[in-house]
């Protein structure tokens, strides 16, 4: 069994999904919401090869800490499921 690890990040300028495959596959794209969004590919030394997500464009506008969290959290379900949802091969698919 695959296991991913789906987490959220605030950055001064936009709240990111970020998805480490174990075994390095991954689809290009995501449904999350309802709204099908890109998945990038960056390599990091210490992480190594990880999968990003833009899930808010812009949360500059946000007044602090407290309400980045909040909407960070507001993510995480979305993405673990959108997530779930593309690790789950279709039925009579090769494994």
């Amino acid at each position: 069994m695959t296991v991913d690890s789906p987490d959220t990040r605030v950055t001064p300028w936009t709240l990111n999904g970020l998805v480490l495959p174990p075994d390095d596959t991954f689809p290009d794209g995501l449904t999350i919401a309802g709204r099908r969004r890109p998945v990038y590919v960056t390599e990091f030394a210490p992480l190594g090869r990880y999968r990003s997500v833009a899930l808010v464009g812009d949360v500059s506008g946000l007044s602090g800490p407290e309400p980045a969290r909040t909407l960070a959290r507001s993510w995480v379900e979305p993405l673990r499921t959108a997530v779930e949802t593309a690790r789950t091969p279709y039925p009579g698919a090769a494994r």
